[in-house]
């Protein structure tokens, strides 16, 4: 039977401290994010939005966009979806 230490090590013999001290800032073998995108209704309709509850989206502008495009393009990147 192999001992606590030897379980511990991999195929190389070196010991895996990222699976060992999962409570280290970068280690371990999993990392979880959770997004809350709900969206609060409980805001009031603000009259200078014309009504919304939330400000419109803002999108840059058509050049700037024809230029990142075009910036992809040069690096090799497929277009985005």
């Amino acid at each position: 039977m192999q001992s606590q230490s030897a379980l511990r090590c991999g195929a190389s013999g070196k010991r895996d401290t990222a699976r060992e001290a999962p409570s280290s800032p970068g280690t371990g073998k999993w990392n979880r994010v959770l997004i809350d995108a709900t969206m609060n209704l409980d805001y009031d309709p603000d009259p200078e939005l014309g009504g919304a509850r939330y400000p419109p989206l803002v999108w840059p502008a058509q050049a700037d966009i024809d230029a990142a495009m075009a910036r992809w393009a040069e690096l090799g990147l497929k277009k985005p979806r």
